[in-house]
């Protein structure tokens, strides 16, 4: 699976901010139709009961790999398999983040076949934003570095299951953001309800 972001719209992730008692100034926003691996993002966390938003690295590094055995930034944490993961299984109770978007295009392969599709809120023609679940480090240098959880849907529209990135609903973001009980946060892992959804498919190619 491959994965592009797309963050463009200030006023729409301005208000999505706002609803969370945070500011981003708009000479900090870049907009950017098109945000891939190893891209800067902007990344919401809570520390002390606070939430705040930091500039992040969509690729992180894991702090307990000093000698180097992983050969390149980590960018994508499977749900199902967060508390096997030694690089991820520290962070789920505590190190969550939320990466606000404004729509993201995957790419799936099968077989022989390479279809495309763009995900974005229904109501897309007021720049609604999606809210994307995430782990975060702060690395040796001090620098924020995130990876975005996955998990599969069921995609009745194309009769599919596909892999996406974790969507927390609106309702769910201050839970996301503040608890830290393994039976909570497997809740919010487990929520598969997209009807919020519009989706659309780009392609269909034959490789």
């Amino acid at each position: 699976m491959s994965l592009l972001l797309q963050i463009d719209d200030y006023k729409s992730i301005h208000d999505y901010l706002g609803a969370l008692k945070i500011y981003l100034r708009p000479e900090f926003f870049t907009p950017k139709q098109q945000v891939d691996v190893y891209s800067p993002l902007w990344s919401v966390y809570s520390s002390h009961g606070k939430n705040k938003i930091a500039p992040a690295e969509w690729g992180m590094m894991p702090n307990w790999d000093r000698k180097k055995h992983i050969p390149r930034p980590l960018t994508i944490a499977r749900a199902e398999t967060l508390y096997e993961r030694v690089s991820f299984k520290s962070l789920v109770r505590r190190y969550r983040a939320l990466i606000p978007v404004n729509a993201l295009r995957i790419s799936s392969k099968s077989g022989t076949t390479k279809d495309s599709y763009s995900f974005y809120k229904a109501t897309h023609k007021n720049n609604t934003v999606l809210g994307l679940g995430a782990l975060y480090q702060f690395n040796v240098d001090g620098n924020m570095q995130v990876v975005l959880i996955t998990r599969t849907y069921k995609v009745p529209q194309f009769k599919k299951t596909l892999r996406l990135p974790l969507l927390i609903s609106n309702d769910d973001i201050n839970a996301w953001l503040s608890v830290e009980k393994k039976p909570q946060i497997d809740v919010l892992l487990d929520r598969s309800d997209i009807s919020f959804l519009k989706l659309d498919k780009l392609s269909n190619r034959i490789e």
